[in-house]
């Protein structure tokens, strides 16, 4: 099923959305604006820009570490769930990765490996409780 996109929200908790809207008059990209803030390039200051974008959940788990921040870890080995969005059109994928040294593999729901288009991707990796809207 495709799924007419204009703007892609991802949210993790309270405390960290991402936001992915349209570059004005420029449909084919995205720019990524995360806690409110466009996020922009450390060395030219630009805005960060994308063409096409892969969602995709899995467990993640708290890291036990001396300082205690909080940082988290992934369980990704497996099939999960995503979404694949491109030129104003997002659809429903699984994607699957067999160990921690091998390529994850982006499949539509038919299991035909997408094929994606020409230019940035960025992947987006959630937590399986994260909340996406589509408008």
């Amino acid at each position: 099923m495709i799924i007419p996109t204009t703007e892609a929200v991802v949210t993790t908790g309270t405390k960290y959305i991402v936001r992915y809207n349209p570059r004005p008059f420029i449909f084919s990209s995205f720019k990524r604006y995360a806690r409110n803030k466009a996020q922009t390039d450390w060395d030219t200051g630009n805005a960060i820009t994308t063409k096409n974008i892969i969602i995709t959940f899995c467990d993640n788990y708290t890291l036990t570490d001396s300082e205690n921040k909080g940082r988290q870890g992934l369980k990704n080995i497996g099939t999960f769930d995503g979404y694949y969005i491109t030129n104003g059109k997002a659809i429903k994928i699984k994607c699957t990765k067999t160990a921690r040294d091998q390529q994850t593999k982006y499949e539509d729901l038919n299991g035909n490996e997408i094929k994606v288009n020409d230019g940035n991707t960025w992947v987006n990796i959630c937590p399986t409780d994260a909340q996406v809207e589509m408008e």
